[in-house]
């Protein structure tokens, strides 16, 4: 009976992350090429030597729209299922996720990401991602603070990921505030259960 949450909350996490990943290759395949091409008709027909300034005006806006299109289309795949690990495997991906969060975040961002690659399977791997995406998104949306220290350290067979922040903190219990952060917080919590590990707040 101990067993049974544990089970479904393993099989939802994972067929959460297929359908994640379906929808991303949907909109990159589909949507984004339709896009595309949409973008290169209309470039085409602005190379046209006799063209109506109004008709002119009207191609380039279609094409300026189709490219904002494709970035949104591109933004979303990414949040959905992260290349950077298929291509540049989990300790490049951290690296780039901390260097993606120094560029976004007012503040002071550090980070020091020690080579783990092989210690986990593709599926802990995406676990071990979101942790860190979603440890780092809180600490820039919702502490406050100036200054975020982000690691990775590997200790033997163990993996240690850490997120610091000089912001308000905050009590883990307080009612008000479960709305909030609750989904995300008990989202690391099953994640880091399926890697056999533990969160500490």
């Amino acid at each position: 009976q101990r067993e049974q949450p544990a089970q479904f909350s393993r099989q939802l996490i994972r067929s959460q992350e297929k359908e994640r990943t379906r929808i991303a290759g949907e909109l990159h395949d589909g949507l984004g090429q339709e896009l595309q091409l949409i973008r290169n008709r209309a470039e085409m027909a602005l190379r046209e030597v006799q063209l109506a300034p109004e008709v002119s005006s009207h191609l380039a806006s279609i094409s300026e729209i189709a490219a904002r299109s494709i970035d949104g289309v591109r933004a979303m795949s990414r949040g959905l299922r992260p290349p950077e690990l298929d291509q540049l495997g989990l300790s490049m991906a951290l690296q780039w996720l901390g260097k993606n969060v120094r560029e976004s975040f007012a503040g002071c961002v550090e980070f020091d990401i020690q080579n783990i690659d092989g210690l986990l399977d593709a599926e802990q791997e995406l676990d071990f991602y979101r942790i860190a995406q979603e440890a780092l998104n809180n600490a820039v949306r919702h502490s406050a603070g100036t200054e975020i220290t982000f690691e990775v350290q590997r200790h033997g067979e163990f993996i240690q990921l850490s997120v610091y922040d000089n912001g308000r903190g905050f009590e883990p219990q307080e009612e008000s505030l479960l709305p909030r952060i609750g989904a995300g917080l008990t989202n690391m919590q099953e994640r880091a259960e399926l890697l056999q590990g533990t969160l500490e707040l």
